[in-house]
């Protein structure tokens, strides 16, 4: 039996172990009993939840690294998806390495797909929850069958005038291409 206490280290070891691909393996709520059952110690969620992450770091590359691959995911966007506009602003910081500011993305096919659309453009903003801080800013559509129809995302730094501004100044750059 293990001490009283198990770290987040052994507990993310005794994760890797049992369930091989961490992702697909229980949430923090259901590895609490797990590890009440299997190492008999009792640990709170939020150990749990932080070996659960280390356990999938150590599977794939941690959120914070993964922003660094973001320049090529786009690029390969792009290519992908032809009319595709994208729009990604970064900062030199202290290190000389580029840090995220700003991201404006909308798919060709939603930009083709505008002319079919009723021509009313909802847009809204929401703070997604989690590690990262940020607002998540939509321009919507509705189409034939009353059905949301996506025209253009943005993640920026907070819902504010400059960045309302810079996400319609990146919109009016396609949207009257995309009128009948």
């Amino acid at each position: 039996m293990f001490k009283k206490r198990a770290s987040s280290n052994v507990i993310a070891a005794v994760f890797k172990a049992k369930y091989g691909d961490p992702v697909k393996g229980p949430r923090a709520a259901d590895l609490q009993q797990l590890v009440l059952e299997e190492l008999r110690v009792a640990s709170s969620y939020m150990k749990c939840y932080r070996a659960r992450e280390k356990a999938i770091t150590g599977v794939r590359e941690s959120d914070d690294d993964s922003y660094l691959g973001l320049p090529e995911y786009l690029y390969m966007l792009k290519l992908a998806n032809p009319g595709t506009v994208i729009d990604l602003i970064t900062e030199k910081d202290a290190f000389g390495l580029d840090r995220f500011l700003y991201l404006f993305l909308a798919f060709g096919a939603s930009i083709r797909g505008f002319r079919r659309l009723r021509h009313v453009v909802v847009v809204d903003g929401t703070h997604p929850g989690g590690k990262f801080m940020g607002t998540l800013l939509t321009a919507s559509g509705q189409d034939a069958n009353f059905q949301v129809f996506p025209l253009a995302y943005a993640v920026v730094d907070s819902e504010n005038i400059d960045s309302w501004t810079w996400f319609f100044r990146n919109w009016s750059g396609f949207w009257p291409i995309a009128l009948p």
